[in-house]
């Protein structure tokens, strides 16, 4: 079963970019490498409530650790304090449009301005800004909605867009991580548990796929699971995707390991159940 709720630490801590990506090194590796970056723009995206704000602030504190020329975090609410980085909550009754704050903001120059704003659509202005402050020499990271892929995201992107401006969306676009959460399984009571080879085949794996497991329950958890995890896409925008994406024919880029893929990994780590794995299947 996907999960629907907050991925935050049980003290309220901002969770490392390592706990967000637990294992998946090579994810991991990847998004440190967009974020050593000096500047372009990087989409974390998901559906309403996929753990998107967690994964931003993780990134946040992460850049914190490189002596960036300051940081602004744009958001629609603030739901952690962050150490180092300069917050501007503005919800819904805020009187100015974000499109004005984001133009005020980065006249004060930062190195990174982040942007989250809920469930909220992007509107074509801020669109605008954020590309072009991306070609500027800032590092953008903006939270955005989809429901599908990081395809499909590039696709919202490019559907704000004219046509003819596709070529500034491929040179301003970085990278991509798309996100859904699963439930965890307690790591004190989970049961190892041997697939049908129906149940396997139904997954796209054999029989020698190694263990797998379900939950039981204990004193601690109850329920045998204990939070959630996050599973991931993520799409390093290279040259062949750049190119795709400014002739308009991202059909054509290789997407890296799908949420699919990542769900699989995680039930074979042991950290979630090949059922919940096998919800993330594309249909």
């Amino acid at each position: 079963m996907i999960g629907w709720i907050k991925m935050v630490e049980k003290d309220n801590s901002v969770m490392s970019l390592e706990q967000v990506y637990e294992d998946s090194n090579k994810q991991l590796e990847t998004i440190n490498l967009l974020l050593s970056m000096p500047s372009k723009l990087i989409l974390v995206s998901g559906p309403e409530s996929s753990g998107k704000t967690t994964t931003l602030y993780a990134m946040l504190n992460a850049l914190k650790s490189q002596e960036r020329r300051g940081i602004v975090s744009i958001e629609s609410t603030i739901e952690q304090k962050l150490d180092g980085v300069n917050q501007i909550e503005i919800g819904s009754s805020y009187p100015i449009p974000l499109v004005d704050v984001l133009k005020s903001y980065l006249r004060t120059d930062p190195d990174v301005v982040a942007v989250d704003y809920g469930a909220h659509d992007l509107d074509l202005d801020t669109a605008n800004l954020m590309i072009n402050a991306a070609l500027m020499g800032h590092l953008v990271i903006s939270t955005f909605y989809t429901e599908g892929s990081s395809i499909n995201a590039i696709e919202r992107v490019l559907g704000l867009k004219e046509k003819e401006d596709s070529h500034l969306i491929a040179a301003a676009l970085l990278g991509i991580t798309n996100q859904r959460l699963v439930r965890k399984l307690c790591g004190d009571c989970k049961e190892e548990y041997r697939p049908t080879q129906e149940e396997l085949r139904s997954v796209g794996l054999g029989l020698d796929s190694g263990t797998f497991y379900i939950p039981k329950g204990c004193e601690t958890c109850q329920t045998g699971y204990a939070g959630i995890t996050a599973v991931h896409e993520v799409l390093a925008i290279d040259r062949a995707a750049r190119y795709a994406i400014a002739s308009n024919t991202i059909e054509a880029i290789k997407p890296g390991k799908t949420l699919f893929q990542n769900g699989l990994e995680k039930a074979m780590a042991g950290t979630i159940t090949l059922g919940d794995a096998a919800y993330l299947k594309p249909s």
